[in-house]
C-alpha cells in the first residue's frame, strides 16, 4: 500500500487515550508516536480505508495549536452501520444516524471521544 498524501491532523486533550479509541472504534494502526517527556509531540495512524492522520497532545506554546474537538473530517468506509455500531460501542456520539443521501450513498456522523465530528459514508469522491 502506498502512504497517503494528505494527511487530516489534529490536537487532542490527551492524545494516547484518542488514539487508543481509534485503534478499537475506527480500526486504525497506530504507525509512529513521538514522545517528548509525557506529551506526545507527533503521532501518525493509518486507517483500513487507505487514508491516514496525524494527531498529538494540544500545547498552548504550539504554533500548530488548533483546539482539541475541533476537526471535521470524512471518511470513506464501504459499511456504514457496521462502522458506526463499532464506534458507538466504543464511546462514540451519535450526531446523524445512518441514512441514504445524495449522490447515492450512505452516510452517518458520530463525534469521538474529543468531541472531532467523522462523517463516514460510501461516497467515494468525483473523479478527476
Amino acid at each position: 500500500m502506498s502512504l497517503p498524501t494528505v494527511w487530516p491532523t489534529l490536537r487532542a486533550r490527551q492524545c494516547a487515550v484518542l488514539m487508543d479509541f481509534y485503534e478499537r472504534a475506527f480500526g486504525f494502526t497506530t504507525t509512529l508516536v513521538v514522545q517528548d517527556g509525557d506529551v506526545v509531540a507527533h503521532a501518525e495512524m493509518t486507517t483500513p480505508f487507505g487514508s491516514g492522520l496525524m494527531l498529538g497532545d494540544y500545547r498552548d506554546d504550539s504554533t500548530w495549536s488548533l483546539a482539541p474537538g475541533s476537526a471535521g473530517i470524512y471518511l470513506v468506509v464501504n459499511d456504514v452501520d457496521g462502522f458506526v455500531e463499532r464506534a458507538l460501542r466504543e464511546g462514540a456520539q451519535l450526531i446523524e444516524a445512518a441514512h441514504e443521501s445524495p449522490p447515492g450513498q450512505r452516510q452517518a456522523t458520530v463525534a469521538d471521544i474529543d468531541g472531532n465530528l467523522w462523517a463516514v459514508g460510501t461516497y467515494k469522491g468525483t473523479p478527476a
